[in-house]
């Protein structure tokens, strides 16, 4: 077993000890359902991948789907970096667990310029998911053949990268956000708006510096890694 999926494989007990650890403390489902959920997915998708994907394809005039295929299957399957995108995600549903929830209590307190200690998990979430986006588009770029009708649209956007990835960083973020405020209402109602009982914390000013730290990310994301730079070899798998 290699080094990858170890690190996933630790990556989800973490997970599952910290979702079990919400539940048993809230007894509210959006304390540990969502994360809990949508993490172990993300997790197990080189598997998934695998099993769903044709097998890869050798040959010299590839199409557009066998492109994206074997793009795909560069990304996620045989990619040995494949935990290190998650790994911000998880670690910062980790830090919710009800011994040291750096979201609420005293960790909550600390700040720095405005930011809590939550802006660490939002802004390395946000470098790490630039990061697969420019991978993602150079690896694209590279298999996808100049008959593609997707060609030039891909040459675009790997021309406009980091501007790509700041469109997709803001989406997800007002996703992000928004989900974050509903679950809020909706374990408020749970509680008789009680904020003491409740796991999530939301509110615009805390929304303010979670864009801020998330666009952080993406800015050293988009420093560090250049167009022509390869980030994990190619015969390897994760």
């Amino acid at each position: 077993m290699n080094r990858s999926r170890l690190t996933r494989i630790a990556l989800w007990l973490a997970l599952a000890a910290t979702a079990d650890a919400n539940r048993r403390h809230f007894h509210l489902n959006t304390a540990w359902l969502p994360h809990g959920v949508g993490n172990s997915i993300a997790l197990i998708l080189p598997e998934l991948t695998e099993r769903f994907l044709d097998p890869p394809c050798a040959s010299p005039t590839p199409d557009t789907v066998t492109a994206l295929q074997a793009t795909l299957r560069a990304m996620i399957v045989d990619n040995p970096n494949y935990s290190f995108y998650l790994a911000p995600a998880i670690l910062g549903y980790v830090v919710s667990h009800p011994r040291f929830n750096i979201y609420k209590g005293e960790w909550a307190k600390i700040r720095f310029l405005g930011f809590g200690l939550d802006a660490i998990p939002h802004g390395t979430t946000a470098a790490a998911l630039s990061l697969l986006i420019f991978d993602t588009l150079s690896e694209l770029e590279r298999r996808l053949p100049q008959t593609s009708a997707l060609v030039r649209l891909v040459h675009w956007t790997g021309a406009h990268r980091e501007a790509f990835a700041a469109f997709v960083l803001a989406v997800v973020s007002a996703i992000w956000e928004g989900g974050e405020y509903l679950m809020q209402q909706s374990e408020l109602r749970a509680r008789n708006y009680d904020y003491g009982e409740i796991n999530m914390e939301w509110s615009l000013h805390d929304t303010f510096f979670d864009v801020l730290a998330n666009f952080a990310g993406w800015a050293v994301a988009s420093c560090v890694r250049r167009p022509e730079r390869r980030s994990w070899p190619r015969s390897r798998r994760g």
